[in-house]
């Protein structure tokens, strides 16, 4: 059986070469031909491609671009498989070889590809290897030959695909009219699972691909094409590539026995991406879809028993009490909450789970758009914590919500960090989570006793939470017959619930257990614990000093917090947010005067930890030049200056301290690039100016 593998070259030549080398280093057991189109290359390419033996070599005099360049090299091949590869990639120990046994394993299976550590669509894993000797190491273990390895997939990415010759003699070649690249691998896809074949994503095969080398060199023109090329696609297919997308956080919180059958339904599922992850991890779960595009239905049909329509109507075609699973996606589409909620809740198992993810209002990108004068959250519907807290309360079901985070720019963080400091411990947190991931649990018959039974002898603690935690204090404490025991529990949950980042649950824990008994040393350190991570170190240190025979890491924990409650860094930002000026300014002069900072140590902690560093500094500067220490006061404004020259405040200080040092020259300079002159500057520098005459004639 020969593989014609097909490589498209456009300059880039050093890549083509490792492509080739690799090729004809690890591709010792399998027959094929290699065949390379080249598309008008100017950089040696055609040189070096014309001195080598066993190519075969088309040489256009055009770039005729990725489908039709393939096309010509899929013409050329004799090969019962066609292996399109991009000439950034090198391949790997058993790779082809991998890729043939899942490729014919079931003659329903019309195309497969490798992982990597560069590519889209969930294509890629991460990886530490620095050098290419230790990438073909870490490959050498990974390319493992393995049938539980292989996921079915709604596509693959170009950058290596092994296709049945047969099959695309069947659906076609590849569509020319997404020249030059992009949307083609995706099209391809979609004519071999219409065609009646399926596509595997081989997670026993691993290549090294560098990455669109040959589009990095103009990066604008890439992006003109992507979305030249994506609205093409929309016009064939009348959907766009995110219709393929898997929603990992819905399947991730599933949480189901993987050897029983289950019954999903997914509302909003788009193509069906999500549903076949799930049919992956669980095989034999039955799946159901609902969605309202009949061109993304259509396609999800392949897959899973779809129903296109209003989803309270497809809803009633379902007996109650049918589906183990149900998640909820697109609520752009789905509106009218409150209303459809009790509805799918109607139609779970007892015990069953309901899984959604809502849009979250206070997320700073949406305030910014707001603040900004933008759309707010471009149509979709948004939510706030406590909005979602009372949408999904319902003492007939449990339910847990997880805080999604987002990756932030560093203006974002120092906006968010600047914004918590008027709000408390949740605001940080809130600001940064882009989306509410909540979980509904029926409670119907569910023994509360032996989840907190399970739970106390470490057994699916994760699991239990869902439920205890939407079950009140007071019947979790009903179940223990003595207070100690009940204390234990609680320590046990806030901490478990910590270690999950659920921290809105945490304190009504160790509140309640403090009640209970007031002198238990764990109950206290936990709230000292809790208290100091949510920036309550005051308090953490008064519950701290009710212990009396502390130990040392309590001890520890206690001295560390006094001296940051006490400390330099606690003292400027007091400063910085107008709290106790005066005091604060006697503790850091007294500190200076004892020796235990230094005025390094002052200045560094404006520097590193103070974000109104000049107004800071001003603040200190004027309070003690009225203490009369004129050196300090000096450094300061030294170092407010070197953060902005143009600093009005910052200049007249200057000027003024300057003048009092009788430098009069000096302080002339300062006060005369102070731009917005007011009457008081234009006397001062009136008086210096007439000071300055005796001495200038």
């Amino acid at each position: 059986m020969k593989t014609s593998i097909i490589i498209l070259t456009y300059n880039q030549l050093e890549y083509t070469k490792h492509c080739i080398e690799s090729i004809r280093k690890y591709t010792t057991n399998q027959e094929y031909e290699i065949i390379v189109v080249d598309n008008e290359s100017t950089d040696g390419t055609v040189k070096w491609l014309k001195q080598q033996t066993s190519l075969i070599v088309q040489y256009n005099l055009e770039n005729v671009g990725f489908p039709k360049g393939c096309n010509q090299g899929i013409q050329l091949a004799t090969g019962d498989n066609i292996l399109l590869l991009n000439n950034d990639v090198i391949v790997t120990e058993n790779w082809l070889e991998n890729l043939l046994s899942a490729l014919y394993a079931d003659e329903k299976t019309g195309a497969v590809g490798p992982l990597t550590n560069s590519a889209a669509y969930y294509t890629s894993i991460p990886v530490t290897y620095t050098t290419i000797e230790e990438m073909h190491n870490f490959a050498k273990d990974f390319n493992v030959s393995n049938h539980d390895l292989w996921e079915e997939r709604l596509k693959l990415i170009g950058f290596c695909l092994l296709i049945k010759k047969k099959a695309l003699d069947e659906v076609g070649f590849l569509d020319e009219r997404f020249t030059p690249g992009n949307f083609e691998d995706d099209d391809i896809s979609i004519r071999l699972r219409k065609g009646g074949y399926n596509l595997l994503l081989c997670h026993d095969t691993f290549i090294h691909h560098f990455g669109s080398v040959s589009w990095k060199e103009n990066l604008n023109n890439y992006s003109s094409i992507l979305s030249t090329n994506e609205q093409l696609f929309m016009d064939k297919w009348g959907t766009n590539s995110s219709s393929h997308l898997i929603d990992l956080d819905l399947v991730g919180a599933i949480k189901a026995d993987r050897n029983i059958p289950l019954n999903v339904l997914h509302v909003g599922c788009r193509s069906g991406g999500t549903l076949l992850k799930i049919k992956n991890l669980y095989k034999r779960a039955n799946l159901y879809g609902i969605e309202k595009s009949i061109f993304e239905a259509n396609e999800a049909k392949i897959i899973a028993e779809v129903s296109v329509g209003e989803l309270t109507e497809v809803l009633s075609q379902y007996p109650d009490s049918f589906f183990d699973v149900i998640l909820m996606s697109d609520w752009e589409k789905f509106r009218d909450a409150e209303f459809l909620i009790p509805v799918i809740k109607k139609k779970l198992k007892d015990n069953g789970v309901y899984i959604t993810k809502l849009n979250n209002i206070c997320y700073y990108p949406n305030l910014k758009n707001i603040l900004s004068g933008g759309k707010p959250f471009n149509g979709y519907p948004c939510f706030s914590y406590q909005e979602v807290f009372d949408l999904f309360s319902d003492e007939e079901a449990s339910f847990d919500i997880t805080l999604l985070k987002s990756e932030l720019d560093e203006h974002a963080k120092t906006a968010i960090k600047v914004y918590s400091e008027y709000g408390d411990h949740n605001t940080q947190i809130l600001l940064g989570t882009a989306q509410f991931l909540v979980k509904v649990t029926a409670k119907t018959q569910i023994a509360i006793k032996e989840m907190v039974e399970d739970t106390l002898k470490g057994n699916a603690i994760e699991a239990n939470l869902h439920v205890l935690n939407s079950t009140s204090i007071e019947e979790l404490v009903g179940i223990f017959d003595d207070k100690q025991s009940a204390v234990h529990f609680l320590n046990l949950l806030a901490n478990k619930n910590l270690e999950l980042e659920k921290y809105d649950i945490v304190l009504p824990y160790l509140t309640e257990a403090y009640q209970i008994d007031n002198e238990n040393p764990d109950t206290i350190y936990n709230l000292a614990f809790v208290l100091n991570l949510f920036g309550e170190k005051r308090k953490a240190i008064e519950y701290l000093e009710k212990i009396t025979d502390m130990d040392d890491e309590i001890r520890t924990m206690y001295e560390e917090l006094y001296e940051e409650t006490h400390g330099l860094k606690h003292i400027v930002r007091r400063i910085e947010f107008s709290v106790d000026i005066d005091q604060s300014v006697q503790e850091i002069l007294n500190a200076i005067n004892d020796g235990r900072i230094s005025e390094e140590d002052l200045l560094t902690v404006i520097n590193n930890d103070i974000v109104h560093k000049q107004a800071v500094c001003n603040i200190l500067a004027v309070a003690f030049y009225n203490l009369k220490n004129f050196e300090l006061c000096l450094s300061l404004l030294e170092q407010s200056h070197q953060y902005n020259p143009q600093h009005e405040d910052t200049l007249f200080n200057l000027g003024s301290i300057l003048r009092e040092l009788k430098e009069n020259q000096l302080a002339l300079q300062y006060f005369n690039q102070i731009e917005n002159y007011d009457p008081e500057v234009t006397r001062i520098i009136a008086e210096i100016q007439k000071e300055l005459q005796p001495h200038e004639q």
